[in-house]
């Protein structure tokens, strides 16, 4: 058959712009699969983690925890590090159960335990909630100055906080039955020198529990 002029034209326009959506559609599954790749695949790792990582070779940012922003709203259901919240049934759940299991009924009501990181206490105070004597440490005053604010406030008699870095954990040798380390082994570029640290400071025969992030970029 023939096509007129018009007729050519028309079929040429649509096909032209029939292939366009096609590559867009194309593109952008392409895009989104790449996507979908990097999200859940992990951050190149460090050949080993159990050596000290240079300071200048990380991204850890700890300075985050102490601005405005942040420290001063830990406590509040809107901010963005109060859904840590979420995290504690599951956590200070699997804590609780393994000091339990561990250290025995008496150790668990008259122990002392520490909390290395407690940011803004919201695990450190839960677990205080459930009858263990807690010490916090963290380096940002502001977020242990909320820590201590929500715990007066709330008259929790059985946790205190001081400022304290896991490379010096400012208490002697043998002092808690436990140790929590509560998402903050992300945080650390020195492990080996951070849970020697926690070993000095726990009694014989202590116990140290944690959890960390997952480490995609989902998380991260």
């Amino acid at each position: 058959g023939h096509y007129g002029r018009g007729e050519f034209f028309v079929c040429f326009g649509i096909g032209r712009a029939m292939g366009q959506v096609r590559n867009i559609f194309l593109a952008t599954l392409v895009i989104a699969i790449a996507g979908v790749i990097y999200v859940f695949t992990p951050p190149k790792e460090f050949p080993n983690r159990l050596v000290a990582i240079p300071e200048e070779n990380t991204t850890i940012d700890n300075a985050f925890y102490n601005a405005d922003e942040f420290a001063l709203t830990w406590w509040n259901p809107e901010a963005l590090l109060n859904g840590l919240m979420k995290l504690n049934p599951g956590r200070v759940g699997f804590f609780v159960r393994k000091w339990n299991e561990e250290l025995g009924a008496d150790i668990v009501a008259n122990g002392k335990f520490l909390d290395g990181g407690c940011g803004g206490g919201i695990a450190t105070e839960e677990l205080a909630r459930r009858g263990f004597n807690m010490v916090g440490i963290d380096i940002s005053p502001k977020s242990l100055a909320t820590a201590r604010k929500h715990a007066e406030e709330n008259g929790i008699t059985n946790v205190r906080y001081q400022e304290g870095s896991a490379y010096a954990i400012p208490f002697p040798d043998n002092t808690f039955d436990g140790v929590i380390i509560s998402d903050v082994l992300e945080h650390i570029h020195d492990l080996p020198s951070a849970l020697r640290e926690i070993q000095r400071v726990l009694k014989p025969n202590g116990v140290l529990v944690y959890d960390t992030i997952t480490r995609t970029r989902v998380s991260l």
